[in-house]
C-alpha cells in the first residue's frame, strides 16, 4: 500500500458502545499478567493478586501458583474455592492434584462425584481443563482429543479458549517440525511435505473417536474448526482471544490459498479484526494492546490514534515492567 492509500474508516465510538471503566481495565490487565506468570514466576503472580480482591480468574490462578510452588494444601484450597464459586476448571485441576499427590481418598471421591455430571455432558470447561493438563505433560494426543471435541461442537465457546487452543496448536506444529526435520537451517520442499504429512497423520490417525477409529481429519479441517470456534467466542462477546486473531487469520488464509478448495471458506475481514482488537483492548487485554493491535493497525493503514489513550494508560500504570523476559 502506498502512502496515499485510503485509511480504514473505523470509529472507536461506534465500536465500543459501553466502554469499560479504567479501573476495571487496570484490574483485568493485572489479572492477565498474574495468570501469565503463574507457572514461571509464581511469587510475582501472588504479589500482583494481593491487590485484587475478586476476579473470575483469581482462584484458578492462585491454585496454579501454589501448585508451581509445590504447596499442595494452599493449591487445593484455592481450587476448591474456585470450584465452589462455579469455576469447573478449578474442580478438574483440584481433582488431578488429589489423584497424583494426596492420599485423602474421601476428598478425592467427593471431587470425582462432583465432576461426574460435567464429564458426562462433555462440559466445555471440563474439556478445556483436561486439555491444559495434558499439554503440561506433553501428551498431545490426549490434549487434542479434547480440543477436537470442543471445536467441532457448534455450541461450544468459552472465554480464552481460542487463544489457548491456537497456542497449543502452535506448540504441536513446532514439536512435529522438530521431530520431522533434522536441519532447520536448510528445509527442503521434501522436508516441508513430510512435515505437513506428519501433521495430517496426527489429526487423521493419532486422534481417535470413541470406537477407536481414526478421527479422519486433515490439518486444514482442524484449522477451519479452530477458526470457527474462535469466531463463536468473539461473537458471544468474549474478547479474551482477540489478540491471536491476526496470526490465526493469516494461517487460515494461507492454507486456503495452498489447498484452493472449490469453495473458499469465509475469513475474517480487516475491519472485523480491528474491531475485535479494539474491544479486547478496552476490556484490558495486554497482548492485544502491546503486540497484536499496533503491528496489525500499521500493516493495514488503520489509525494508531485509536489505541493511544490505552497506550497512555498502560504507561501511566507502569505495566511495562511486566513485559520483561522471564528470568
Amino acid at each position: 500500500m502506498g502512502i496515499f492509500s485510503k485509511k480504514k474508516a473505523i470509529d472507536l465510538n461506534n465500536v465500543i458502545e459501553k466502554p469499560t471503566s479504567p479501573e476495571v481495565r487496570r484490574i483485568n490487565m493485572l489479572m492477565q499478567v498474574a495468570a501469565n506468570y503463574a507457572t514461571v514466576k509464581p511469587e510475582l503472580s501472588l504479589e500482583i493478586m494481593a491487590g485484587i480482591p475478586q476476579h473470575p480468574l483469581l482462584w484458578r490462578t492462585k491454585g496454579w501458583c501454589y501448585a508451581t510452588l509445590e504447596d499442595l494444601d494452599k493449591s487445593l484450597e484455592s481450587f476448591d474455592a474456585g470450584f465452589a464459586a462455579g469455576d469447573v476448571r478449578c474442580g478438574v485441576y483440584g481433582h488431578r492434584l488429589l489423584r497424583e499427590h494426596s492420599s485423602d481418598m474421601d476428598r478425592f471421591d467427593a471431587m470425582e462425584n462432583a465432576l461426574a455430571p460435567y464429564f458426562r455432558k462433555r462440559d466445555h470447561d471440563f474439556l478445556l481443563a483436561q486439555a491444559v493438563l495434558s499439554m503440561t505433560k506433553g501428551d498431545f494426543v490426549a490434549a487434542f482429543t479434547n480440543y477436537c471435541t470442543f471445536v467441532s461442537d457448534e455450541k461450544n465457546y468459552a472465554a480464552g479458549a481460542g487463544a489457548a487452543i491456537f497456542g497449543a496448536y502452535q506448540t504441536l506444529v513446532e514439536d512435529i517440525l522438530n521431530r520431522t526435520i533434522s536441519d532447520r537451517e536448510n528445509i527442503s520442499d521434501e522436508d516441508t511435505a513430510a512435515w505437513f504429512e506428519a501433521i495430517d497423520k496426527f489429526f487423521n490417525e493419532d486422534i481417535t473417536t470413541a470406537d477407536g477409529s481414526g478421527l479422519g481429519w486433515d490439518h486444514f479441517i482442524f484449522v477451519i474448526f479452530m477458526a470457527r470456534a474462535l469466531e463463536r467466542e468473539l461473537k458471544a462477546g468474549m474478547y479474551e482471544s482477540a489478540s491471536v486473531l491476526p496470526a490465526l487469520n493469516q494461517l487460515y488464509e494461507e492454507m486456503i490459498e495452498m489447498i484452493d478448495p472449490p469453495k473458499h471458506p469465509d475469513t475474517f475481514a480487516i475491519d472485523e479484526i480491528a474491531r475485535y482488537l479494539l474491544l479486547a483492548i478496552d476490556k484490558g487485554d495486554i497482548f492485544a494492546l502491546v503486540d497484536a493491535a499496533p503491528s496489525f493497525f500499521e500493516e493495514n493503514n488503520i489509525p494508531l490514534n485509536l489505541i493511544k489513550k490505552y497506550q497512555d494508560e498502560f504507561e501511566e500504570w507502569g505495566f511495562a515492567q511486566y513485559l520483561n523476559p522471564v528470568d
